[in-house]
Order: C-alpha cells, then structure tokens, then sequence
C-alpha cells in the first residue's frame, strides 16, 4: 500500500521507475483528454483533489530536454510510486549542473579497494575516508561486497538504520535494505560523476568500479539527500556498515596526549583489523584513511586523489613523509608518515572493527 493510498500526502521529490519504464495516462497541458506515455522519471508537485501535477520523462529521454508537465489522477500516482523507487534530491547548486546517468558498469572489479574512492563536489570526505578505510582491513572488501546486492534496474544496500549523519543507530537497531535505483548523478555535459568517482567517467566501456558510488547514494537516500553528506561524521557510517567498537584516540588531548601511548593503541587497532581514519590538524579540516600501519609509521590515503597511473605506482609503494612544511595536495597520497611526521600533522583517529565473517 502507498502513501498514496492511505490518504497521506504525496512525497515530493524525484523518483524513477524500477523496470526502465510504465505506461500510465497523463494529461498535457491545454489538453481536454488523456495520452498514454511510457514513464521513466518524475517528479511529484501539487496535488490537488483526485488529480496531482508532476514532471515526467519519457522512457529513454534525458530529464534536461525531454520533462514536461502534466497531471494524473491520485490513482495514477499511487500506481507509479508503487514501482518506483526515489533518487535521493542533488544539492541545490548542482541540480542545473546534474542529473542521472545509468552507469551500466561492474559494481565490483575485483575486491574492493582503497584506491576506488574518489571524492566528489559535496564535502563528504568522513564518508568517503571511511569507505577507504574498511576497504583497507583485511575482513573489509568482503563487507563490502555483501552489502551490496543487485535487481533489475536496482540495487539494494544493506545499512543499520541511522536517523542522520551525525547520529547513531537506535539500541537494538539491525541491518535493514535501502532500495535504490542502477542510475548515479553525473554532470548533464560529459556525464562526469558529480560525487564519489568524480574524475573518473563510468560507462559500459569503464573499467571503474562503481560501488562506492552505490554506497554514498544509499546513505544519501537514508539521510534525505545529498546534502546531508557534506559534513557527516564517520561514527554514524561506520556503525551503519555494520562495524562495532568504535574508538577514538585524541593525542591532542588526554591520557592519549602522549605520541608514544597514542602509537601503541593505533598499532593494536590496526593489528586487531580496525577500520582507521584520521583528521589533518594543520590547513584545511580534511579526513583521510589510514590503510596501513608498520613499526616505522602509518600509511595515509587521501579521499580526493584520483585514478590514473601515477596513482597506481604510489598505491603500491608510498613514498616515506619524515618532515612537512604544509599538508601534501590530494595528487601526492597515499603517503608513509613516520610516526613523528603523522603526530605533528594529525590530530586524532576513530577506529571501528569490521564483524567477523560468519
């Protein structure tokens, strides 16, 4: 049963068909008679007695030349949100810039992977930085790969519910699956991804994994929108990935302040399998992922570096960082800190523990 049909008011937003498209009847406007169309995307606005206005493509359009809007009868509706699924909305500033895109490409290319991230136009890195960071525990890339799993035109994203970026899961709280559309938001020009991925395009021809994409949009679907990535904490993704034990470490501050206490916790977090991101305690706040700790020092992945092959040789072997003076730009990670050189440059962890594989 729908919303639609329980009498409550219609959801607003934008919302695609799940099986490519349905045929309802609409009515133009200036018309006396309705048109049968096949509907691919639309996008709900007043709703008004039996009838309701609303934006529609056609099955196989782009949204930016080919909505129109026309009204249905509540029946309608009903029926088309009963096949649907919502896309999470775009932030404002980007909704003339973007639109959606089906990627038609491997959700996986191998095991997951650190070097997959690529953050995009919205302040997500605590998302993203963690994203890297499970991708990086040795129980991690087949978390990853379990979460996600695929319909037709659909995919299905098992998160524990959390009531916003910056809250966590109720007590008692399970894993639950987020229905999200095939199709991510890319710019309307090139069809660039315009959040994770960004910089690297995705098509039927890419070789670009897609899933941390399907990730974000999931969250983004959870927590009403992209938008409400910019600034999320990696506490609240950390717990709806399903990981436990969360840690923070603070050297800045308390009984931790102490680079040699702080180093020993940090290396048994790691040995033990922790998920570990960190912050930058000098220049822009930006988070980063630790995918690596030796005797010597942590190695430190930026959410914002980019594929390419230059990337592909510091991925494999990261150059050592024994002294700073300014925090490296995204295009020089990942890098081996030395333990100095990541106290004077970081300011804290948080640590979360993948569960055991069954």
């Amino acid at each position: 049963m729908t919303e639609q049909q329980t009498g409550a008011p219609a959801p607003r937003g934008r919302w695609r068909v799940r099986s490519g498209s349905h045929t309802v009847a609409v009515r133009r406007q200036g018309m006396d008679t309705d048109s049968q169309v096949d509907v691919a995307e639309f996008l709900i606005g007043e709703v008004t007695g039996d009838r309701a206005t609303i934006r529609v493509v056609r099955a196989g359009a782009d949204w930016s030349v080919a909505s129109w809007q026309v009204t249905v009868t509540t029946a309608v509706l009903a029926e088309l949100l009963d096949r649907s699924v919502r896309e999470p909305d775009l932030i404002d500033k980007h909704d003339v810039l973007g639109g959606y895109f089906q990627a038609g490409t491997a959700l996986f290319q191998g095991p997951p992977h650190p070097a997959d991230i690529a953050q995009g136009l919205v302040g997500d890195c605590r998302v993203a930085s963690a994203f890297q960071a499970v991708a990086a525990t040795p129980g991690g890339p087949a978390l990853i790969q379990s979460l996600i799993t695929t319909g037709t035109d659909v995919y299905r994203v098992r998160l524990v519910p959390t009531a916003g970026p910056k809250s966590m899961p109720a007590s008692g709280a399970t894993a639950t699956a987020i229905e999200i559309s095939d199709y991510l938001p890319v710019t309307r020009n090139d069809k660039n991804p315009l959040y994770l991925l960004s910089g690297t395009p995705y098509g039927p021809t890419s070789s670009t994994p897609i899933w941390p994409a399907v990730l974000e949009k999931a969250f983004a679907t959870m927590w009403g929108g992209y938008a409400a990535l910019d600034g999320a904490e990696e506490r609240p993704v950390f717990a709806a990935l399903g990981l436990g034990d969360i840690t923070h470490v603070n050297w800045m501050s308390g009984d931790e302040s102490k680079p040699a206490v702080a180093k020993t916790r940090i290396m048994s977090l790691a040995k033990d399998g922790y998920a570990i991101t960190t912050a930058a305690a000098r220049g822009p706040r930006h988070n980063y992922a630790v995918i690596g700790v030796t005797e010597d020092g942590p190695v430190i992945a930026d959410p914002n570096t980019k594929r390419g092959a230059e990337a592909e040789k510091r991925w494999k072997s990261a150059e050592v960082v024994a002294k700073l003076d300014k925090m490296p730009t995204a295009d020089q990670f990942p890098l081996h800190f030395t333990w100095d050189a990541f106290f004077q440059n970081f300011m804290w962890i948080y640590a979360a523990l993948p569960p055991k594989k069954k």
